[in-house]
């Protein structure tokens, strides 16, 4: 009788460990992927219960001649998104010094286009909001629409 508790008392002990490890695990940053640039950031998606893996992702961006390019990959390190991009308002691309990004937005926020297309929308510290050019216009249009960009 005492074995038999005394081998539950273990197992649920194992249990209780492993749940830990997987909340832990669920919360920890992701190692960052390689070829990513130097600017990029973990952005943590909405917290959702008991998250048991990292949700979330990493997004970059650097200048690629009137436009920058940004990229944004999953926790598991897959691509996920990654295109030309153009500033909301003004024109040119966004200096390097300013392409930080707001991780308590829930950044990047994941836009479907008419075609069906999921595409991010990304949001920087200083309240720059770059579009990708892939579906700019229609981007554009909806997120000048009251209450679509209140993520400041």
């Amino acid at each position: 009788m005492i074995r038999a508790s005394k081998a539950v008392m273990i197992s649920l002990l194992l249990l209780l460990g492993y749940f830990i490890f997987l909340l832990w695990r669920g919360m920890s940053v992701p190692r960052l992927p390689s070829g990513l640039p130097a600017n990029s950031t973990w952005i943590p998606a909405p917290p959702s219960p008991l998250d048991l893996v990292a949700r979330g992702n990493w997004v970059g961006c650097t200048i690629e001649g009137i436009y920058n390019r940004c990229v944004a990959y999953s926790p598991s390190a897959n691509l996920r998104y990654a295109g030309l991009y153009s500033p909301m308002e003004g024109t040119g691309p966004v200096p390097e010094g300013r392409l930080r990004f707001s991780a308590e937005d829930y950044n990047p926020r994941w836009l479907k286009l008419k075609t069906g297309e999921e595409v991010p929308v990304l949001f920087l510290q200083d309240g720059t909001v770059l579009i990708p050019l892939y579906g700019y216009v229609e981007l554009k249009i909806w997120l000048e629409q009251p209450g679509h960009n209140d993520n400041r």
